[in-house]
């Protein structure tokens, strides 16, 4: 299956590789426009049957909180919730001077983090950084000028999911 966004060429992960289509209001060659939008799956090889799932997520001003530095933020991840199927989205400005950016979960249950510098918002499945403790309690995640990647400046995008 091929994803192919407005006029652009195929994207590159052929074969049985996830593939991922984001859409920006200031995006490029096709923005984000309200209205309806339709998405087509196409079988590259019709002698092979395909199976495929589609997930499309709309993300909203609202749906992101922007944090302050040092600022503590208590907040509740629900599983039944229509508008965010059990992932809170957060987004923290990386200054020009920093050497470090720590994103931290002090949690009663069980919660994974997840960050991303820029847009799209961190998934389980997408290039993200996910916390090394994968399992309940609190998560953290270091990012420094001398690691991969770096604590570059920017909006990096973080992720509080409910496992």
């Amino acid at each position: 299956m091929d994803a192919i966004e407005g006029s652009t060429a195929p994207a590159s992960a052929p074969g049985t590789t996830p593939e991922t289509i984001t859409v920006f209001t200031n995006g490029s060659p096709v923005a984000l426009t309200p209205g309806r939008w339709y998405l087509a799956v196409t079988n590259a090889d019709p002698a092979v049957a395909v199976t495929y799932s589609i997930r499309a997520t709309g993300i909203l001003a609202a749906m992101s909180f922007a944090l302050g530095n040092a600022a503590a933020v208590s907040n509740y991840v629900y599983q039944s919730s229509s508008t965010n199927r059990g992932v809170d989205y957060y987004l923290f400005r990386v200054s020009s001077n920093a050497y470090q950016a720590t994103f931290e979960t002090f949690s009663t249950g069980d919660v994974d983090l997840y960050v991303r510098k820029g847009l799209p918002c961190p998934i389980p499945t997408s290039l993200t950084m996910p916390a090394p403790r994968q399992q309940s309690g609190d998560e953290r995640i270091d990012i420094r000028t001398n690691t991969s990647p770096s604590s570059q400046p920017g909006d990096w995008y973080i992720a509080v999911y409910q496992s």
